[in-house]
Order: C-alpha cells, then structure tokens, then sequence
C-alpha cells in the first residue's frame, strides 16, 4: 500500500484572513455651519509583504460636502492606510518571495458618521478587506494498480445526424 502513495507539488491557499475595521480621521475645514454629507471614492489597494508578514496597502478620496454663509463646498482629501491581518496557516511554514498575495474589498469604505471635535471634522470611515496567500504545497494522494483500456475511446462512433 505505501507504494501507492504519490506526491503530487501544486499551488493552493495556505493562509487567509479578514478584518472589518472602523477608524476615525480628523479633517480641519476652517468655517462651517453645516456638514451636508460625505462619500467615499477611488479605493485602490494592494496587498504585499512587510518582514515576512503579508499587510495591505491602500488609499480612498474622502469628500466632504459642507455649507458656509449659504455657499456649499465640497474637501476633497486623500487617505492612506495600511492594514495588517491575522491570518489562519494551512501549513506551519514561513512566507516567502514566491508566495502569491490575492486581496479582496468585502465592503467598500462607507463614511458611518461625521461629528464635530474642536477644530476638527472627524469621520467614521469602515470597510472589510480579505486577503489569501497562495504558495507552493504537497498533496499524497493514493493511487491504485488497475489496469485499464484506454483503446475503448478509439471505437468510439459519432451519429452525425444527431442534431438536425
């Protein structure tokens, strides 16, 4: 029976993770009696290895829409943010260069709340990233002895007339 076994090399998921996160950022707007209302656009994200350990990488344009003396306008600012992620091993082994990263945005970054803080505007930003290493890995797989007659597929005959 051991000589049955094979080993086969293949790539396959060997860790994966989520993490739902919900941050505050301050933003100085210097005059303003009213906030009217804030999206969130452009997220690109990337996902790479920071010593050894795979994080991800991102940016999102924050625009807050805001009214001053009966006149609206609209801060745009760029964040940045850098996300690390506790991830379950499928193998007790190490990452490495040739370890392929794969992200996914679960949910997009959505403002939650936007409330006033001194000077400040703070914004509730949240969103849900899930990221798989794909690597190297051994699969043993059992084989059996039987002989079989592949010559049968040669004898094969197609009704032509089939489909009319």
């Amino acid at each position: 029976m051991a000589n049955n076994i094979r080993e086969i090399i293949t790539q396959a998921v060997i860790a994966k993770g989520k993490k739902r996160t919900l941050n505050k950022y301050p933003f100085v707007i210097e005059n303003y009696d009213k906030i009217l209302g804030c999206w969130i656009t452009n997220h690109r994200y990337n996902a790479t290895f920071k010593k050894g350990q795979p994080i991800v990488l991102g940016t999102f344009d924050v625009h807050l829409w805001y009214n001053y003396n009966d006149d609206s306008n609209i801060l745009k600012q760029t964040v940045s943010y850098m996300n690390e992620l506790d991830l379950v091993k499928k193998e007790s082994r190490n990452f490495d260069e040739n370890d392929e990263l794969m992200v996914v945005c679960n949910r997009e970054p959505k403002c939650i709340s936007v409330n006033k803080s001194d000077e400040n505007v703070l914004i509730e930003i949240e969103k849900e990233i899930s990221l798989s290493v794909v690597g190297k890995t051994t699969m043993r797989v059992e084989t059996k002895n039987e002989k079989e007659s592949w010559d049968e597929l040669d004898n094969i005959t197609v009704d032509e007339n089939f489909i009319k």
